[in-house]
């Protein structure tokens, strides 16, 4: 169930209920302007809602239960995760001035070895954010052209990381985990977009297009 609630004095006035669901809905985010929202339910499915005009659209493409669903801040894209470990990275189509939907061909990123339980885009919507069962934190370059992990994961938690979320300026992660620890990560992606760059360059030299959209137009930064 799906409940949008209006804030006013009090405990707030009930606007809309949705039951649309058949299990548990993990997580529900507004798009940033306020109009759209998506959730990801252990029904196996994300759902794409106007926020009067109800459901939009149900998508059915992980094969296990969705933990977690966010926008982009500039509502460009969608990532979603959850029990089959692979993120889901979709492309917001627009239909008019207001209406949207999910490009149903995702692009994959894999990486983690088990559950994705929290997705963050960094302010500038260029890097995400991932945190697994897998005891990690990985990062991922989603503006390249495919996107690509960056660096190595992230592995100082001792047990399933819950959620991670960056700082408003995205120099720094935060990372919450079930051994009881909260961790503040200093993140230099420039510093390690630039050693993705380097280590792949053999790589990069049959995919010329990736390596100016993803290196050389830094390199010029």
């Amino acid at each position: 169930m799906v409940t949008v609630l209006q804030e006013q004095d009090g405990p707030g006035k009930l606007l809309k209920t949705w039951s649309d669901h058949t299990d548990t809905v993990w997580q529900v985010n507004f798009s940033p302007d306020g109009q759209h929202l998506i959730s990801a339910s252990e029904d196996k499915t994300l759902r794409l809602w106007h926020h009067e005009k109800g459901l939009i659209q149900t998508l059915s493409v992980h094969t296990g239960g969705v933990w977690c669903a966010v926008f982009s801040p500039d509502a460009q894209r969608v990532a979603s995760g959850g029990a089959d470990g692979v993120i889901r990275l979709w492309t917001v189509v627009w239909r008019g001035l207001q209406d949207i939907y999910l490009d149903e061909t995702p692009v994959l990123l894999k990486g983690h070895r088990d559950w994705v339980r929290s997705l963050c885009f960094s302010p500038n919507g260029q890097f995400l954010a991932s945190a697994s069962d897998d005891e990690t934190i990985r990062l991922w370059s989603v503006t390249s052209r495919p996107p690509v992990v960056i660096g190595n994961p992230l592995t100082d938690h001792e047990g399933v990381v819950w959620d991670v979320s960056f700082d408003s300026a995205g120099k720094r992660l935060v990372s919450a985990g079930a051994d009881g620890s909260v961790r503040i990560w200093d993140l230099d992606l420039s510093s390690l977009m630039a050693k993705g760059c380097s280590w792949l360059s053999d790589w990069m030299i049959t995919r010329p297009e990736l390596r100016q959209h993803l290196c050389e137009r830094r390199e010029s930064e």
